[in-house]
């Protein structure tokens, strides 16, 4: 059997597994570990895999995953006294749950990671998968970031002015709420802001700067008493979760794109591609609807790990750069946030049932992909931080 052929086989694996509900990151490492055994030996493989799985645990730059999902379920845990406005709404919509079926429950608490941290992860999984700079990287998300927030921010708005009524009132009670202590997350924006400038001016690396946005996010919570030792414990046990979870994806996706690579797959696609009157930016908008779709589907971070190491060599093949791509594929994956965990949030925190959270997010949809537009259109947005990096 040819390495192709055995590349193939790995694929045809991982789907299959996959639709039979395996989790996706063992899914990864079994596709992966038959496919190397395949190029090589049972023996061999194993021994090469264990030394591929202790070169990727041992990388720095991802010690920063688990202060970033720290960060996330700290500020989450530092937030919860959101829940007697959720009390209040949901007698308000009590009514109207008569008329539904069963809300949906118990859902925020299977998010692999927290939502405020979701994309930065991405970012950084996005990096370590396709080899480049996870400081470049996250330098490169920033403008593309401030832009999205900016069009969700006014989305929020418009909807809450002109038409309140896809907004059930418990919702519309947590945004006054939040517009009364603004303060707070005004603190964990300069939080963010601090981090962000100290990597741009290299006052420390990424590890570095979350670690001490980390320490800080405990400070500020312990100094405003939102936080119980209660909530301190299952904050630390979530995240040790998640890190673990995110770590077995990322192992997999590393050792999937390494047989990816030793079976010269990406090479026979990309000759196939270049051979044929396919243009490159068709190609391009095929991958990024791809992780769409998958982010409809899979967990964000989990179709991120599946179709990066896959794809990522194919468009970085075709010249386009990886920065502007990653940033692409990370709001491509959003789509799937927004409308399905999100939706999923807001039906678990105000008690709704899941049609009618996602009633509540076409508008955000709309300001994503306009902001998605934006940053294909014009991608020195993308570009220019990480070049200003460099000195160009």
């Amino acid at each position: 059997m040819t390495p192709v052929y055995i590349g193939i086989l790995g694929l045809v694996v991982l789907i299959t597994l996959l639709v039979f509900r395996a989790p996706c990151g063992l899914s990864l490492i079994i596709a992966a570990a038959l496919g190397a055994s395949l190029l090589t030996s049972p023996g061999m493989a194993l021994a090469e895999l264990g030394g591929d799985i202790l070169r990727i645990v041992s990388y720095y730059d991802l010690s920063l995953i688990p202060l970033l999902i720290m960060i996330g379920f700290l500020f989450d845990a530092g937030t919860r006294d959101l829940s007697n406005v959720r009390r209040a709404g949901q007698e308000d919509d009590s009514a109207a749950l008569a008329h539904t079926d069963e809300p949906s429950r118990g859902l925020a608490s299977h998010f692999l990671t927290p939502p405020c941290v979701a994309p930065v992860i991405a970012l950084v999984v996005f990096a370590f998968l396709s080899g480049g700079s996870v400081g470049k990287f996250l330098m490169a998300g920033v403008v593309p970031g401030i832009i999205a927030l900016t069009l969700l921010a006014i989305a929020a708005a418009i909807i809450q002015i002109f038409a309140p009524r896809l907004l059930p009132e418990a919702i519309k009670r947590i945004l006054t709420f939040r517009v009364k202590t603004l303060a707070h997350f005004l603190v964990a924006a300069l939080v963010a802001v601090a981090i962000t400038a100290g990597i741009f001016f290299g006052v420390f690396t990424p590890t570095e700067a979350f670690a001490v946005g980390a320490f800080i996010m405990v400070l500020l919570i312990a100094f405003s008493r939102r936080l119980t030792p209660k909530g301190l414990l299952d904050a630390l046990e979530r995240s040790v979760s998640a890190t673990a979870r995110m770590f077995l994806l990322i192992t997999g996706g590393s050792l999937f794109g390494l047989l990816m690579t030793r079976s010269l797959l990406h090479v026979t696609l990309l000759r196939y591609i270049a051979g044929s009157v396919i243009p490159p930016f068709l190609v391009l908008g095929f991958v990024l609807l791809f992780y769409t779709v998958m982010g409809f589907i899979f967990d964000g971070h989990a179709a991120l790990a599946i179709l990066t190491p896959i794809v990522y060599p194919i468009v970085h093949g075709l010249g386009y750069s990886g920065n502007w791509f990653g940033v692409l594929a990370t709001m491509a994956l959003m789509f799937g946030f927004l409308s399905k965990e999100d939706a999923f949030m807001d039906a678990n925190r105000f008690g709704l049932h899941i049609r009618r959270a996602l009633r509540t997010k076409w508008p955000f949809l709309v300001a994503l992909l306009i902001a998605c537009l934006i940053v294909t259109l014009v991608p020195v947005v993308v570009t220019f931080l990480p070049r200003i990096m460099l000195g160009l």
